[in-house]
């Protein structure tokens, strides 16, 4: 009780003190999702960063607008890949979106995530070529292949494949998953099998088959896709147990969030988790 006490009147401090960064800052503030996705896709609120391609990049768009783009690529990347006989399924922020904004995207994503089983893919012998050949204008296969094949410097290796929209610059990624084989499973494994995200040193991302396999069929942005069999598990494998978890609401703090493009007012909720 006395931890929750010192929160909720930290928060209150913390309050007043923003409700002056709010005055000064009013241009920036955002109140609500409806809020946020009337604001320009180049506000900074979004985290836009190595997220879309200049080139193609449209100088006004706003999120919703985004979002709505976003949402065909995906649809158009599953129904090609799908038609090919590889079973893409959302997954990380995308998977999110689904689990938590009603099988849409979340109101500030900026790019869509999907994966792939790179066995599947290897039996199939599928080639970016191939997967151009069947993609509608205006989308373009950046990139792709079972494991990356190329632009695979750095953190960018995790990324097997990348299929963007040429009218506005955002795409699509693709991340493909394997079975950890026996020499490289690790000693609190067991003898349970384990999944990898590939070359994902960003994250390290592992986990049992049964959160991941068998695939379920679903829908995302009102289109047919596929999902991982356990939904909150698979995600809690990456971003921890309390996602989704919030149980008890100590108070909503205003709180001013930083980005290099200046600054930005975020309502942020305190809560204990369990």
């Amino acid at each position: 009780m006395r931890k929750v006490r010192k929160a909720y009147v930290g928060c209150v401090i913390a309050s007043f003190f923003n409700i002056f960064m709010l005055a000064m800052f009013q241009e920036l503030s955002i109140f609500s999702e409806t809020s946020l996705k009337s604001k320009d896709i180049w506000h900074d609120a979004f985290h836009n960063e190595e997220h879309f391609y200049e080139q193609w990049a449209k100088d006004e768009m706003t999120q919703g607008e985004r979002l709505e783009v976003l949402g065909q690529a995906v649809t158009v990347t599953s129904q090609v890949l799908d038609t090919l006989g590889l079973q893409a399924f959302l997954e990380s922020a995308t998977l999110i979106g689904w689990l938590r904004h009603n099988r849409t995207h979340m109101p500030w994503d900026t790019d869509t995530d999907v994966g792939m089983l790179r066995q599947q893919c290897e039996q199939l012998q599928l080639t970016k070529e191939a997967v151009q050949e069947m993609l509608p204008e205006p989308y373009l296969a950046i990139k792709f292949g079972c494991v990356c094949q190329e632009d695979c410097e750095g953190d960018s290796e995790r990324i097997a494949g990348r299929i963007v929209d040429n009218t506005n610059g955002f795409f699509v990624d693709i991340f493909s998953y394997e079975e950890i084989p026996t020499e490289d499973a690790e000693e609190w494994m067991g003898d349970r099998i384990f999944y990898r995200r590939i070359a994902d040193r960003h994250a390290h991302y592992v986990f049992p088959r049964e959160v991941l396999l068998p695939l379920r069929e679903d829908w995302f942005e009102e289109k047919p896709v596929y999902i991982p069999n356990q939904v909150e598990p698979f995600l809690h494998w990456e971003y921890g147990q309390c996602l989704g978890k919030k149980k008890v609401l100590v108070c909503m703090c205003v709180a001013p969030a930083y980005s290099s493009r200046g600054s930005v007012i975020q309502l942020v909720a305190l809560a204990r988790h369990t």
